[in-house]
């Protein structure tokens, strides 16, 4: 005797449901991880523009002569956003995410790292970042 009256679910159709809302949770899991990796990059742009900004009031008042390679302007307090730790200008090539590279006399490259040039080597600058996307971001004052 066959029963017409069936109610319920079967199990195939309970995994495939779980399997559809496991596909789902991964795709938004993955679009929000994107988004606060660019939110955080682009905080780490906006520091080296502070830093550049107290890097230029500094050297105003200095004659236009820029800090020594590696020195951190006065009043420049910006953390790295995902550390949180201090930025610490370096004059070596940053390497890991959020690290800081501040060199004088330097100038930015195609590879997004800084060079050194010999001309004006007070008056010239770059400072580079190393983003969570792998790249370095560099901004100089030529």
């Amino acid at each position: 005797m066959l029963k017409g009256n069936k109610k319920g679910f079967t199990l195939i159709e309970i995994v495939i449901v779980l399997a559809i809302a496991a596909l789902v949770l991964a795709g938004i899991l993955m679009a929000v991880g994107g988004a606060q990796q660019s939110r955080r990059d682009e905080e780490r742009r906006s520091a080296v523009g502070r830093f550049i900004s107290q890097l230029e009031q500094a050297a105003a008042n200095s004659n236009g002569v820029y800090p020594a390679n590696g020195t951190l302007p006065a009043g420049f307090t910006d953390r790295d956003p995902s550390t949180g730790a201090a930025y610490t200008p370096q004059a070596t090539a940053p390497t890991a995410t959020g690290q800081m590279q501040y060199l004088t006399a330097a100038t930015c490259n195609a590879a997004g790292t800084a060079t050194q040039a010999l001309v004006n080597q007070n008056r010239r600058y770059a400072v580079v970042t190393r983003l969570e996307s792998g790249v370095n971001y560099c901004q100089d004052n030529n």
